[in-house]
């Protein structure tokens, strides 16, 4: 996911987007999360919603940036069509970089991904 800034050098400037001028690389890591089916067919075209951290049925998420890993909150997911090794999402995500004491504004954001599956046995 990449953010702007002014200075890339000064946290405080971070937001999302690419609007520069500088750019800043980053990805938001997403562990255990339960979706149905064995296979990115079945996420085709389908919304779940899911609690925030630390109820049950949250998305374990962070992203590094700023000299910390900071939580993220993903309470939406809203799938499109499937192809043959991902399938595209929008990703409703809501920020926590004062937990790590990183100076950044909190903020949400939505944003558009490529999604894979990882089998876990």
């Amino acid at each position: 996911m990449p953010f702007s800034a002014a200075d890339r050098f000064d946290p405080a400037t971070f937001r999302p987007g690419t609007e520069g001028p500088e750019i800043i690389k980053a990805a938001i890591v997403g562990e255990f999360i339960d979706l149905p089916g064995n296979d990115l067919a079945a996420l085709t075209e389908r919304t779940f919603d899911f609690p925030i951290n630390p109820h049950p049925g949250c998305i374990d998420a962070s992203i590094y940036l700023g000299g910390g890993h900071n939580p993220v909150d993903i309470t939406r997911m809203e799938f499109g069509a499937a192809r043959s090794q991902y399938v595209d999402v929008v990703l409703h995500a809501a920020f926590d970089f004062t937990q790590e004491g990183v100076e950044i504004a909190n903020r949400s954001a939505v944003f558009h991904a490529n999604l894979q599956f990882e089998r876990l046995d």
